[in-house]
């Protein structure tokens, strides 16, 4: 099981305490996790004048090395080099994503799970860039000569710079790791046809409100995960399914207190992760030890993502999810920790009627 991680592709990292993979193998056998590190900012996307696109989505380069990385050294780890799996949350869910259509012949993993991220996902359909802004405040000025400049500025320049404004770096098109046709590159069967597990949080934008806040606005937090996170990734799964691409989808609706400190809160982006990794003990700030409905959850999602890793073509079959289809009325859609409950099957309709017509 290899881990891209978030961070809108600008922060992150693996040595953050919730991507600890030891819960995962400690509880489940037969499973390597893998977490990787890639270029971020502008070191990673630099999107620079003077560089040829096949050096401007660096970050998205690194990943790919790092997978034929494990591909050519996991045997010596115990592992099987055609059973791995690629798995991320939010950027690292999209990278999945991703990446299953800049290799759609050689993609060297047998699926992919996406938590909260495709690459229709709102962030990463921003082409802009940063860079001349940032190199003209470095004294580097603009033009194709401001890569060379840039080289000589000490770091600490660049970050000091960085801290003043909001920069933002993303992935461009370059023909090979990103398009700007992804749509089309699907409809045409430009896709690695690797089995999908995906999904998103029920209240992914609810961390936006300060928590000095004792309510929030709960229809436009709704919308806002509509827009942003569930219709696109129903939009995209569709899509998927019409290549014969096997398809599992869910809702996370956990509402843990040492989690979610404020109870609006709720499902809220990236309150999944220490469920999944099992590290909810040691990333939160407060005094809160777990419920029983949680641990009970995190066991849930983390048998489900495991079953899926060995086995992606029937593995959640055999957990007993339903594979995903697009007609409303057939139940399709799992839901995690919600209503003191571990798990349930969702009619789609509950969530998808917010998303119809199809955005295809």
């Amino acid at each position: 099981m290899i881990f891209i991680h978030g961070g809108d592709f600008g922060y992150g990292g693996t040595s953050i305490s919730y991507y600890d993979g030891t819960n995962i193998v400690r509880d489940n056998e037969d499973v390597i996790v893998v977490t990787l590190n890639y270029r971020l900012n502008f070191f990673g996307f630099p999107n620079a004048p003077g560089l040829e696109p096949s050096r401007q989505n660096l970050g998205l380069q690194d990943q790919r090395l790092a997978i034929e990385w494990v591909y050519e050294n996991i045997a010596h780890f115990g592992g099987d080099p055609e059973r791995m799996i690629l798995f991320g949350q939010s950027v690292g869910a999209a990278s999945a994503d991703i990446y299953a259509h800049a290799y759609p012949e050689n993609p060297l993993v047998k699926g992919i799970i996406m938590q909260s991220g495709t690459y229709m996902s709102g962030p990463i359909l921003r082409y802009q860039t940063n860079w001349e802004r940032l190199s003209n405040a470095v004294g580097c000025g603009f033009g194709e000569d401001s890569i060379n400049c840039m080289k000589k500025v000490p770091l600490y320049k660049i970050v000091d710079a960085m801290a003043v404004g909001e920069y933002s770096f993303l992935p461009v098109p370059d023909g090979s790791t990103y398009f700007a046709d992804y749509k089309a590159r699907a409809k045409s069967g430009k896709i690695a046809k690797l089995p999908v597990l995906a999904g998103f949080d029920e209240k992914e934008l609810a961390f936006m409100y300060p928590l000095s806040m004792n309510t929030i606005n709960e229809s436009e937090v709704q919308a806002d995960t509509q827009a942003s996170f569930n219709c696109p990734l129903l939009d995209e799964l569709r899509l998927r399914s019409k290549n014969d691409i096997p398809i599992w989808r869910y809702v996370y609706q956990g509402n843990f207190s040492n989690l979610s400190p404020r109870p609006w809160l709720g499902a809220y982006h990236t309150s999944e992760i220490p469920l999944v990794f099992g590290t909810y003990n040691v990333t939160t700030p407060y005094s809160q030890p777990a419920s029983r409905l949680e641990i009970e959850t995190s066991r849930y999602m983390q048998g489900a993502w495991v079953a899926f890793a060995k086995d992606p073509q029937s593995g959640l079959q055999k957990y007993g999810w339903p594979q995903f289809n697009d007609k409303f009325q057939e139940d399709s859609l799992v839901k995690i920790g919600g209503e003191g409950i571990s798990s349930a099957v969702l009619t789609s309709n509950v969530w998808d009627q917010y998303c119809n017509p199809p955005l295809l």
